[in-house]
């Protein structure tokens, strides 16, 4: 393998040690700065030094706290430790802990390699810095989900797992299984654990209205406390009103039936038919698509009804009312994806 060194600052002959990458590039390093930069770097070099007479022995990277001896390789004053990673990753790594510009990442895979080694190292700083500087890390997870949790089980990164689970919520799960990815960079169990968290999301989704019943709502008092008198549903809304018993007293006759109780505030509530039109689909894009698609929070459609409706009090209240669901619906969502829901994955 031809024989390369590193760039500077990493060629320097105030190195006391080498750095070889996997792909043969030489780093000519100082201990002492690897030192102070990762506790692993320093217990390794604390400890007795020999050269050996065989092979160089290798970093592993199954292993991070395995000790490489050193060897002589050209230089008999320095020795060299073969490392496991390519010299691309090294060279980025090592930036974080010499005095000098490290440039932005701007590959999703470069970001996921560089920071598991980081781990790897016990580098904090330089998993810090590597997340300042990929400002696109929420778009590339964003714009290919699938692709990101791929590469998060490979470098065994959960917060990128659990970041790219919940962005797959956005797509559907054709969509997903569509995506371009190495399938033999995860195993089975974590193959299976992204579908069935897609699938358990949308099933949790769909019945927050599929059910009629909305006590999830943040406040039900808000929906429809004074009802139209336009075509109203055979349906009736199940809402929690959020207040004390003697709140609720002077409730409007168009509630039918109360159901009040001092432990739990409820009551059902006719709406327009707009209304469960509105939610009859939002539950089928649940159905079939996915619990975070862009057509669950696009409320124009049931606004453009509203508007050409012949209702005063639709036309008055009826916009804020949407918004407001909307509002709770996707804070709820959220809740489902973030707690509802674990990611079974074992890293």
């Amino acid at each position: 393998m031809e024989v390369r060194t590193a760039s500077p600052p990493f060629d320097s002959s105030l190195a006391d040690v080498i750095l070889r990458s996997a792909d043969g590039v030489h780093f000519h390093v100082v201990k002492a700065i690897l030192r102070l930069a990762s506790p692993i770097f320093n217990d390794m070099f604390t400890l007795p030094q020999r050269i050996p007479d065989a092979d160089d022995v290798e970093l592993s990277n199954a292993d991070p706290t395995k000790v490489p001896q050193e060897s002589t390789f050209q230089n008999p004053q320095i020795p060299i430790v073969d490392m496991a990673e390519t010299s691309y990753v090294l060279d980025r790594l090592l930036r974080y802990c010499y005095p000098t510009v490290c440039p932005r990442v701007t590959d999703l895979q470069a970001y996921c390699e560089t920071f598991a080694v980081a781990r790897k190292f016990e580098m904090e700083f330089a998993c810090q810095m590597l997340t300042r500087d990929f400002p696109g890390l929420d778009k590339a997870i964003s714009d290919g989900p699938m692709k990101a949790y791929t590469l998060a089980c490979k470098y065994r990164l959960g917060d990128v797992a659990s970041l790219a689970a919940k962005e797959a919520l956005r797509k559907s799960l054709d969509d997903l299984l569509a995506e371009d990815v190495d399938i033999d960079d995860m195993s089975t169990q974590e193959y299976d654990a992204i579908l069935q968290y897609h699938r358990k999301c949308r099933i949790m989704c769909r019945d927050l209205v599929s059910q009629d019943d909305f006590r999830w709502l943040q406040n039900g008092g808000a929906y429809g406390l004074s009802i139209c008198q336009c075509e109203t549903s055979s349906r009736s809304f199940r809402v929690r009103f959020g207040a004390t018993l003697a709140s609720v007293t002077a409730l409007p006759s168009t509630i039918t039936p109360p159901h009040i109780s001092a432990a739990a505030a409820s009551f059902n509530l006719r709406r327009p038919k707009w209304w469960f039109d509105h939610i009859d689909k939002i539950a089928d894009v649940f159905k079939h698509k996915s619990p975070l698609a862009p057509e669950i929070f696009d409320v124009s459609p049931t606004l453009k009804i509203i508007e050409s409706s012949r209702c005063p009090h639709c036309q008055k209240t009826g916009p804020e009312e949407l918004r407001t669901f909307t509002a709770d619906l996707q804070r709820e969502i959220n809740d489902i994806a973030t707690k509802g829901i674990p990611l079974n994955i074992a890293f």
